[in-house]
């Protein structure tokens, strides 16, 4: 009998390891969903990471190009502030070089109507309208001036700036009118 005991014990391992491996190893079809789960959770997790990537890249690419756009944006202000700065020198040397020539040259037997400072002071508010890109009051105060001082020492110039205020008004009869005076 002890040497039956071993040769049962060694049938009964024999006869055991086919249903250990049919209970725990035999299952291949749920191993086989597993690996595929992994895989597709694998597979979503890149196309996710490449999603966030390419819009990392294009969200740099916007700040970029806003970044860009605000660099000319500051290129033109600074621009448009240096020409209306011209402008305005220009008026005011062109406004002198008037005045020089209508007191060095103003026509012989016209005198001033009226008060000077007072025709100077009218003169210069208009001139302050046209520098301050107020055309139409600009017109209108010139067109007054030149109406109060008929023969006054601004009265060419008045002229001048009245055509030039009526021109940036799109006003052409107007400005015709004044060039012509």
């Amino acid at each position: 009998m002890k040497r039956l005991l071993p040769l049962a014990a060694s049938l009964a391992l024999v006869a055991a390891a086919p249903a250990h491996a049919q209970l725990f190893g035999g299952d291949t079809e749920a191993r086989n969903q597993i690996i595929q789960l992994r895989q597709d959770v694998q597979g979503q997790l890149e196309t996710a990471g490449r999603g966030q990537l390419e819009l990392a890249m294009q969200n740099e690419q916007l700040r970029a190009e806003v970044a860009r756009l605000r660099g000319q944006i500051e290129l033109l202000m600074n621009e448009v502030e240096t020409l209306k700065q011209r402008q305005r020198d220009f008026y005011v040397d062109l406004d002198a070089r008037l005045r020089q020539i209508e007191t060095g040259g103003g026509a012989p037997g016209v005198a001033a109507s009226g008060d000077p400072a007072a025709e100077s002071a009218d003169y210069q508010a208009a001139l302050g309208l046209l520098k301050d890109g107020k055309q139409k009051d600009a017109l209108a105060a010139f067109e007054t001036f030149v109406t109060r001082y008929p023969a006054g020492g601004f009265t060419a110039g008045a002229h001048f700036w009245a055509g030039n205020a009526a021109l940036q008004a799109r006003d052409v009869a107007a400005a015709t009118k004044h060039f012509n005076a």
